[in-house]
């Protein structure tokens, strides 16, 4: 057991180094794609308008979006599963709303009832 516990320990420290090396390396490509981005529309604006903040400030969530579109968490069959049922829904809120429509075009029974005038 002493030995899983050493073991274990090295594989872990590798690969929270792995992860903090991976994680300093997108920053540096950061910074030089934003740099790069901030030369080229300082040379492509007017030399007397000011210096406008950076595009990409939310540069980590346009990544989260892109990796999302790219990489999908289901398969070709749930995906059409899962319209089949988004459908289903919409078709069924379609009838709802339909039957909500007659419902209150109707007259309600309070209005067929002849009132009734009790004098004491």
């Amino acid at each position: 057991s002493k030995s899983n516990s050493v073991g274990f320990a090295i594989l872990n420290i590798i690969s929270k180094g792995t992860f903090t090396f991976v994680m300093l390396d997108i920053g540096s490509q950061y910074k030089k794609r934003s740099e790069r981005k901030s030369e080229i529309s300082r040379s492509a604006a007017a030399p007397d308008a000011p210096d406008s903040p950076s595009v990409s400030a939310n540069w980590l969530v346009k990544s989260l979006q892109d990796f999302e579109r790219t990489c999908s968490h289901f398969s070709e069959p749930e995906k059409k599963e899962m319209l089949k049922i988004d459908e289903e829904a919409a078709k069924h809120d379609q009838e709802a709303a339909k039957h909500d429509e007659k419902a209150a075009k109707q007259p309600g029974p309070s209005t067929n009832a002849k009132e009734v005038e009790i004098s004491i």
